[in-house]
């Protein structure tokens, strides 16, 4: 889930916890899993809700993506990314999952060391995206 903030190019990213198996400690997305047979966007409204105070946000939905997505796990894996995005006020929300959130813009967030290689690529994958609709 990309969260924009609203009249800005910020967007605010997940910081994980250290003592997760899945990118400990790394900036990241807000997001997770489809279970059973929900939608994508039913799965990202829940995810959410889950993961933060943020209720009825207005979502738009990238073309779903295929990323070869590189796991702190021993294996790699290609899965199918639904990434959505939302435009919010400010970065002023509780965080129920993670070590809480991080304002960057996509500029900044590329240069850092500390950023989970899903994001990057998804992040690289909007910036290609933009370039060709601008």
């Amino acid at each position: 889930m990309l969260l924009r903030i609203q009249d800005s190019p910020r967007i605010v990213f997940q910081r994980r916890d250290h003592n997760t198996d899945v990118y400990p400690g790394l900036l990241t997305f807000f997001g997770g899993r489809i279970d059973g047979d929900e939608s994508p966007r039913e799965a990202c409204i829940r995810e959410l809700s889950e993961e933060t105070s943020l209720r009825e946000v207005n979502l738009t939905e990238f073309e779903p993506l295929l990323l070869d997505v590189p796991f702190t796990l021993p294996n790699s894996r290609v899965v199918q990314v639904h990434l959505f995005s939302a435009k919010i006020h400010d970065a002023e929300f509780s965080t129920y999952e993670g070590a809480g959130a991080e304002v960057f813009t996509i500029d900044e967030v590329l240069i850092r060391t500390d950023v989970a290689e899903v994001a990057r690529l998804l992040l690289q994958r909007v910036q290609n995206l933009h370039s060709r609709t601008a």
